[in-house]
């Protein structure tokens, strides 16, 4: 599975279950914060698929 692809499946996964959770919470302007939770963990799901650490030394034998 192509890396981008798992990125923004896992991102929307993610960003989907905090909006979840921040349904019965009360909130002044509701929307602008479920919009910016979702964003957030959208973007985190995605840059954890996406990206490539490099693993130096006895890391990259684990």
């Amino acid at each position: 599975m192509n890396s981008i692809f798992l990125g923004i499946i896992s991102g929307i996964i993610f960003g989907l279950l905090s909006v979840l959770l921040m349904l019965p919470m009360k909130f002044e302007d509701k929307r602008i914060a479920i919009i910016g939770s979702f964003i957030n963990r959208f973007t985190i799901g995605f840059l954890l698929s996406v990206t490539v650490l490099p693993m130096y030394g006895w890391t990259g034998d684990l």
